[in-house]
């Protein structure tokens, strides 16, 4: 197969294949960094009318729920798809604070070494949320 072929694959299988929320529970559980963040420097590209990637800097502002400490800021790209999860994200998250949902995800090098490294929740369309004081009741509620 051509790359082409696997990449047009890969991205139908994603398309028709739209998974269920999580509820805020299954975040909270799954997540294994929870902080309000707060994004700055947020740019924007739109590849096609069914794809938007985003760079972004995420300022963290409190923790939640953490591993170990997260670092004051991290650098996000990620991509939106508003035809797929246009229900929950329906436009790329704009500049200001959100409670984000992160993992560790373990990757590897072309040589093989692996490292684990700290994302968004995936699909990265459930990670964010935004902030209010409610929901900080709630993540607090929930972290006992």
């Amino acid at each position: 197969m051509t790359r082409f072929t696997l990449l047009f694959l890969g991205l139908f299988l994603t398309l028709s294949a739209a998974p269920t929320p999580p509820t805020f529970e299954e975040l909270v559980q799954k997540s294994d960094y929870i902080a309000k963040t707060k994004l700055i420097n947020l740019k924007e590209k739109q590849i096609n009318k069914n794809l938007i990637a985003i760079n972004t800097t995420a300022e963290i502002l409190k923790q939640y729920k953490a591993k170990t400490t997260l670092p004051n800021k991290l650098d996000l790209a990620f991509t939106v798809l508003p035809e797929v999860y246009g229900k929950w994200l329906k436009a790329p998250p704009k500049e200001g604070e959100y409670v984000i949902f992160y993992i560790n995800k373990e990757i590897k090098d072309n040589k093989g070494n692996k490292s684990s490294i700290i994302t968004l929740y995936e699909p990265h369309v459930f990670a964010f949320r935004e902030w209010t004081e409610e929901l900080e009741k709630r993540l607090l509620e929930a972290n006992k």
